[in-house]
Parts: C-alpha cells; sequence; structure tokens
C-alpha cells in the first residue's frame, strides 16, 4: 500500500492513502485526493498505480506538474522522489502500518480484575489518537507512564533526561575543570604572580594574533609600492625610446639604462602589430608568453598586473603620431617585468638590533630570527 504526502501548506503532514489504479488529486469533491490551494486546479494530475509501478499524469492544469524541478506530462516516479502542484510539494511512502496492542492473559495476573474506569477511558483516548507524520509508531496506543504505575500498584515518577546543548557542554567543562585549576593556582601561588601571569599571557595572545593582520598589511603595502615602482620605470623606457620608435629606427632601441634598476628582471620593447620583442638585439624577433602582455597590448592603455606572488609586470604604451588618423597611436609598448623582493624587508644574513624589551620586541626579535637574521641583539631604551 502507498500513500501521498503532504510535504507543506495547510496539510502539511497529511497522509492520502491510494488505492491501484487511478487517484485524482485537485480542488473539485469528486477528486480522491482534494488539496485546497487556490493555485491547484479541480483537476490537477493523477496519480496511477499499476503492475507495482506508479505514474503521474499532468491533467492539462494551470500552472503545471513538476518533478524533482521538471515540468512534467507524464512520468514514472519512484520512491524518494518528490513533485510538486502549484506551490505543494508532495512525495509518496509506505502506507504506515498502525499496530494495536491487545491485552494478554499472563500467568500470576488475574484477569477478572477489571482496569479503573478513568484508566480505562484514557487508553481509549490514547488509542483513538490519530496518526501524524513523524510519531513513533510505538508510542501509538501506548498509556502514560503514571497511569501504569497506577495500575500496578504504585505511585512512581517519571524523569525526563534531556541531552544537554553544546554551550551547556561547554559551561560544564568550565566549570567543573577550567574553573577549579584557576582557584589551584592562587592556593598555590601569591595573588600577584597568578595576576602577573594572565596579564603577560594576554599580552602574548594579543600580539600574536595582530601579527597576522601586521604580515597582510606589510605585503599590501609592499605589492603596492612595487606597483608604482613598476609602472613608473615602464613609463621612463617608453620615454627613453620614444623618439627611435618615431623615426622608426630600430637599431636605436636601448633597454639598458633599466634593465641594470635593482629588482629589474626584464625590460622589453614589444611591437604593438605582431607582439615580438624589438629590443633588447639579443632577444629580438621573439614572442613574450605572459598572459598580460597580450592584454595590454589589445587594450591600447598603460597597465600593470601581479603576475604571482614575486612578480608584477607594467606595460606603458610608446605613440607616434599617425598623419592619416591625425592622432598619435600606440606603435610599440616598453614592458618592464619587476621583482616584488627587492622592496621587501630582507634581513638574512643581517645583524639585527631591537630596541625595547617589551612583548611586541620580543616577537619582533622571533619573526627576524626565524628569518634568517644571523644575530639578534634586543635593548631596552628606558633609563631604569
Amino acid at each position: 500500500m502507498w500513500s501521498l504526502r503532504v510535504l507543506n501548506g495547510p496539510q502539511s503532514g497529511q497522509l492520502f492513502n491510494l488505492k491501484d489504479g487511478k487517484n485524482i488529486i485537485g480542488r473539485a469533491s469528486t477528486c480522491s485526493i482534494k488539496l485546497m490551494a487556490p493555485g491547484v486546479s479541480k483537476e490537477h494530475c493523477e496519480i496511477s498505480i499499476s503492475n507495482g509501478k506508479i505514474y503521474v499524469l499532468d491533467l492539462n492544469s494551470s500552472n503545471g506538474t513538476y518533478v524533482n524541478g521538471i515540468r512534467v506530462q507524464k512520468v514514472e516516479i519512484r520512491l524518494g522522489e518528490k513533485f510538486s502542484v502549484y506551490n505543494l510539494f508532495l512525495d509518496i511512502i509506505p502506507t504506515p502500518q498502525v499496530k494495536v496492542n491487545h491485552a494478554v492473559n499472563t500467568p500470576g495476573v488475574n484477569p477478572g480484575v477489571p482496569m479503573p474506569q478513568g484508566v480505562s477511558n484514557l487508553a481509549t483516548q490514547n488509542y483513538q489518537q490519530p496518526y501524524f507524520l513523524g510519531q513513533d509508531p510505538q508510542q501509538i496506543n501506548r498509556v502514560p507512564q503514571p497511569h501504569l504505575n497506577l495500575v500496578n500498584g504504585g505511585v512512581a515518577e517519571t524523569q525526563i533526561q534531556e541531552k544537554n546543548s553544546f554551550g551547556e557542554k561547554i559551561q560544564e567543562y568550565v566549570d567543573t575543570v577550567v574553573l577549579p585549576a584557576v582557584y589551584k593556582l592562587a592556593q598555590t601561588f601569591e595573588f600577584k604572580y597568578v595576576l602577573a601571569g594572565f596579564v603577560g599571557i594576554f599580552i602574548f595572545v594579543v600580539t600574536l594574533l595582530s601579527l597576522f593582520p601586521m604580515i597582510s598589511v606589510t605585503r599590501d603595502s609592499i605589492q603596492l609600492e612595487a606597483k608604482k615602482r613598476t609602472i613608473s620605470l615602464a613609463r621612463a623606457l617608453a620615454e627613453a625610446n620614444k623618439k627611435a620608435i618615431s623615426e622608426n629606427s630600430g637599431t636605436s632601441l636601448n633597454t639598458y639604462s633599466i634593465e641594470r634598476e635593482e629588482g629589474v628582471k626584464e625590460a622589453l620593447i614589444i611591437n604593438r602589430a605582431d607582439g615580438t620583442i624589438m629590443a633588447p638585439a639579443t632577444k629580438s624577433g621573439r614572442s613574450i608568453e605572459i598572459p598580460f602582455v597580450n592584454e595590454v597590448l589589445r587594450s591600447g592603455r598603460e597597465g600593470v598586473k601581479v603576475i604571482d606572488s614575486t612578480t608584477i609586470a607594467a606595460g606603458f604604451p610608446i605613440d607616434r603620431y599617425d598623419l592619416d588618423r591625425q592622432e598619435a597611436v600606440p606603435i610599440a609598448y616598453a614592458i618592464v617585468i619587476y621583482d616584488i623582493t627587492a622592496l621587501s624587508f630582507d634581513v638574512r644574513g643581517e645583524d639585527v638590533l631591537i630596541t625595547g624589551a617589551g612583548p611586541i620586541g620580543i616577537m619582533a626579535a622571533v619573526v627576524v630570527r626565524h628569518s634568517g637574521a644571523i644575530n639578534v641583539v634586543i635593548t631596552d631604551m628606558n633609563p631604569y
């Protein structure tokens, strides 16, 4: 046996038994399954059960029938799949089997002793309770525990143990483990030492947590400065070769003045027409395999971009006056590839002096030592 279950709406949780053959869903009084929603047609769809297979057939409804979010005309539906009519979601489940517990004669129990009238009425009321979706079938027809105790001749309290929530477990751990340990510290050591220890731990934790944002801010500032430096070098390279480009003199192109700058990996003059290298002469005619270069050549404007964590590329157009267009157009591009680490704080192999022996000074000493400094000296500048 199969049942249709309503998953949402005013009839949420309601079950409709399905019979073999056709089961019409709609708002009409003649429908075997009535769903009272404004968007449901009078005869919306049909559920057909035949040879153990279940089919859903739309009856030309106004708002359609959907199975797993797809509008369908006729489709076979399987157990666990959901379908919807208008905005009501439905699924098909096996019909719940409600078992009624009958009295069984047990040796040693006098079957002739009648149950008290009040308990009998309660049991009857409990038996007549309807079955709702999500209710444990074993709880149906179950007589409340206090009345069972009355039947057995005794009175007992029903104790309900609820599982503690996660917050209650944390609170219990703090009360039973953390606080007793803190109280033990106060009993073992003088209070001033305990207080000083907690202050020291607080300062250390705050300093440690502020270290990560500081590293991020420093990295961003270094990248920003490196971008400015790279585009400035590309602009200088373009200005230095603008005359040679205007005179169409490829032999006069020169990149040496920029190549010798600290942190410059490559300084190139790129032909915008075909993307080949015009200068330096040792790389003339080659192509450069950097996506940024192609992007900046197509844009016709200056640009700068972070290639990876240690490299920045910048391009600056070299214009030449076009007599036909009566304007300056980019003929070539000055490209500079720059190493970001040239601006980084590098202490490898260096001696470092740190003034201030406080928590920040100690943390700075740990960082520079880890960065490769040979000797780290900490001094206290205070007069006391």
